[in-house]
């Protein structure tokens, strides 16, 4: 009887606990990303770096930085595919080439099934500084696939809030 009473009242203070963690309306904190909305306009790969795509984020959704692919992806389907949008993340890296990235071959971090080894000269539009014409950065379209396209192109930018 012992164990009983002291499980239940175990059992008590956790849920005391975890309705603190979640707020008492049952919503509180945040559990992962939430989609804010697409930048007003389009902007080619010469963004302004990282810093740059954060600041137009925040400028039109206050508090907001631009989704990365992993934020994008653990949105599900919450996330509308609706525009083409320019591609943030830490798991995508350039290796190789020099001079700002030149020559440099995309690929992407930790496995999967996306192979994007055949895509040379993809500095990621010089690290969203370059409008070059013969630089590459990634985009996920409306359909969801994943491609390269070249910087001096035009697509929006996904803002997300944590």
């Amino acid at each position: 009887m012992k164990f009983l009473i002291s499980f239940l009242m175990g059992m008590s203070v956790l849920a005391g606990n975890l309705s603190t963690i979640v707020g008492a309306s049952g919503g509180g904190g945040s559990c992962g990303p939430s989609f804010s909305g697409y930048t007003a306009i389009t902007y080619d790969g010469n963004i302004g770096y990282i810093k740059g795509m954060n600041a137009k984020c925040n400028a039109d959704y206050s508090g907001s930085h631009a989704c990365t692919y992993d934020e994008i992806i653990k949105l599900g389907s919450s996330y509308p595919y609706s525009e083409t949008v320019w591609i943030v993340d830490g798991s995508y890296s350039t290796m190789g080439g020099s001079g700002g990235g030149q020559g440099a071959q995309f690929v992407k971090g930790g496995g999967g099934a996306y192979d994007t080894t055949s895509y040379f000269n993809a500095p990621m539009c010089a690290g969203w500084g370059s409008s070059n014409s013969s630089y590459y950065g990634p985009r996920i379209s409306t359909n969801g696939s994943i491609g390269l396209y070249g910087c001096n192109q035009f697509a929006k930018i996904p803002c997300c809030k944590n």
